[in-house]
């Protein structure tokens, strides 16, 4: 019997544009190559969609209604540093590119934009986005692993207990003379209970 492997929703994007044309037209591509796509027109419509849903990636508009990208983009780094942005936008100087991926952007394009290009900077913030955490978990996982106290003097007072490795048979377990086992295992000399 094969086991089943569980099912993985297709990424859901959130995009932010004033122009409706550009958000129906994003929404249709994306939906077509795989993806989930929500649409929101301006800060308001992005915070209550935010509220109702988790969206995977988020392709945001430089120059809105009300409050711009560049505001946005500050406001939400401030609760969320891991969601890759897409800054899209008209604005083409070198200056506005920096400041918008200074600003905290994953990436930075301007219009007129081909979609395929589009589909592709998701595909590969996604993978930027996939390895910063993985790179972060592990990191986590290596900081918090820590023997406990006890463990630690166990193991040490183990080792003062064993007898050096070159008088300890490879072929068959040893006690040392204080009730200490050890076996060679792959090469290397190994207490009994740590195997």
């Amino acid at each position: 019997m094969m086991t089943q492997l569980p099912h993985i929703l297709p990424p859901h994007i959130l995009i932010v544009d004033d122009h409706r044309d550009i958000r129906d037209a994003l929404v249709k591509y994306l939906e077509k190559n795989g993806m989930r796509a929500t649409s929101a027109a301006d800060a308001v419509a992005m915070d209550a969609a935010m509220k109702v849903g988790q969206f995977d990636l988020i392709v945001l508009d430089r120059m809105l209604p009300g409050r711009t990208g560049m505001e946005i983009l500050e406001t939400f780094r401030g609760t969320d540093s891991a969601t890759p942005v897409i800054m899209l936008t008209a604005k083409a100087e070198i200056a506005d590119r920096v400041e918008g991926l200074d600003g905290g952007a994953t990436d930075y394009m301007t219009k007129p934009f081909a979609f395929e290009e589009l589909v592709a900077e998701i595909a590969s913030a996604f993978c930027c986005a996939i390895t910063t955490r993985v790179f972060k978990e592990r990191s986590m996982l290596f900081r918090t692993a820590r023997v406990s106290e006890s463990a630690t003097a166990e193991l040490l007072d183990f080792v003062g207990r064993v007898e050096p490795e070159e008088q300890v048979r490879e072929d068959e377990p040893r006690e040392t003379g204080r009730g200490a086992r050890a076996e060679h295992v792959d090469g290397r000399l190994l207490p009994v209970a740590l195997r």
